[in-house]
């Protein structure tokens, strides 16, 4: 006879588990890195590969050393490997993606907080880190269809003659926005960049897929993508309104960063209103970034200064109840305590 068992509320049964979070993830992620791998080759798939195996490799040795139990099923690290691959140049050298997968797993990950309580994205990290670090690497994009080895460490120069500047999206590509498929070309994908961020379909695709799963909502997104486009609007470059706009929203990653890095659970708002906030901050960062650095890299930038202080929009604009006034010196107090 089985004895009966009391717990504590709430008894809440949720069918999601981090596995199935991850595994949602990827399946989100893998339209867009098929995608890749097609218009960039085999050597994205290489990217690919090594990226998510020294990933699960460093997340193995550090819990084995340091004798903590081992969470690699859970798939978080496959995740991180799977993102920070698909931010990456096509061209990148391929010792390059190993200490990235280091510095997203054991540094940004493990060293700051542990699953969940990581103050900065993982993969964003290593994004960062490998564009401070090696930007004329990451900066450096190819043409699609372009013949690279997929086994080659480093790129000879003959390899990349066909390399442009990351985010240079519409400027170049025709002399009219309209005109010569341009506007398919960004849509499906068929320009340079990095390898999952090219195809804005296919990421509004996965977009689409989480929101149904229920894992992200509307408003960073929206908000992010939003503001981007409103300020690019308000305030257009030289090369006007229309290629502005195409550059400012498909080129860089921008798309990218909405989708899966500004949405991501432990470096994300909570509240509906904080999430609205903090795209739009997204979105006014990134544009003064890209117009102030002259990178492509603003969007990148952007999600990973705000992520630090998002959980703060919950504290500032966490909802009070009926009749009652906010402390803001409770609420200050509480931000430098914190």
């Amino acid at each position: 006879m089985e004895k009966l068992r009391l717990e504590e509320s709430p008894q809440i049964c949720e069918a999601d588990t981090v596995r199935s979070v991850m595994l949602d993830v990827c399946i989100a992620l893998l339209p867009a890195y098929i995608w890749g791998i097609y218009i960039f080759g085999m050597r994205a798939l290489t990217v690919g590969v090594l990226s998510v195996a020294f990933c699960l490799l460093f997340e193995v040795l550090y819990q084995k050393i340091l004798k903590r139990p081992v969470t690699v099923c859970d798939g978080s690290a496959a995740v991180t490997g799977f993102l920070l691959a698909l931010s990456l140049p096509v061209s990148v050298s391929l010792w390059i993606v190993p200490l990235g997968a280091f510095v997203a797993i054991v540094v940004a990950k493990h060293l700051i907080g542990g699953l969940l309580k990581f103050a900065v994205n993982p993969a964003l990290s290593a994004r960062v880190f490998l564009f401070l670090a090696f930007s004329s690497q990451i900066l450096r994009t190819t043409e699609p269809f372009s013949p690279l080895s997929p086994l080659a460490i480093s790129l000879d120069s003959k390899a990349l003659e066909s390399a442009v500047p990351d985010g240079a999206v519409a400027e170049g590509l025709t002399t009219g926005v309209f005109e010569d498929g341009v506007l398919s070309r960004i849509f499906i994908g068929s320009v340079p960049g990095g390898i999952g961020q090219v195809s804005a379909v296919l990421l509004f695709a996965g977009l689409l897929y989480l929101a149904a799963r229920r894992l992200v909502t509307w408003h960073i997104p929206v908000c992010f993508l939003s503001t981007v486009a409103l300020l690019t609007v308000l305030f257009p470059e030289a090369s006007g309104i229309g290629p502005s706009l195409l550059s400012a929203l498909f080129g860089g990653g921008v798309v990218f960063s909405a989708v899966f890095f500004a949405t991501e659970y432990s470096t994300s708002p909570l509240t509906g209103g904080s999430k609205a906030l903090y795209g739009a901050l997204c979105g006014v960062l990134t544009v003064i970034f890209r117009r102030t650095l002259s990178s492509s890299e603003g969007a990148f930038l952007a999600v990973f200064l705000l992520g630090l202080f998002a959980r703060y929009l919950d504290l500032i604009l966490i909802p009070r109840s009926y009749g009652s006034k906010r402390d803001w010196k409770q609420v200050f107090s509480h931000l430098l305590l914190k």
